[in-house]
């Protein structure tokens, strides 16, 4: 089995609320900043604050590298 997850048969991915091709997604993607380090994560990055005073949203990677922060050596999210 090559797939990740299992998918059953004749699932319509497209009716899936996650599923979306390229910039829609994108465009919803929330990133959560961590204004002690000035690093920002996905949202389910372990490393994400949840200290809400820690925390600033960002709502694309550009917003949040034109605010001076970078982005976390974990989670990735470039």
């Amino acid at each position: 089995m090559n797939d990740l997850f299992f998918v059953p048969k004749g699932l319509d991915y497209s009716k899936l609320p996650f599923y979306d091709e390229g910039e829609k997604m994108q465009e919803e993607m929330i990133y959560i900043g961590n204004k002690t380090n000035k690093s920002f994560h996905f949202q389910g990055c372990m490393y994400a604050p949840r200290n809400l005073q820690k925390r600033i949203e960002f709502t694309s990677i550009e917003e949040a590298r034109k605010n001076g922060f970078k982005p976390c050596s974990t989670c990735n999210p470039t």
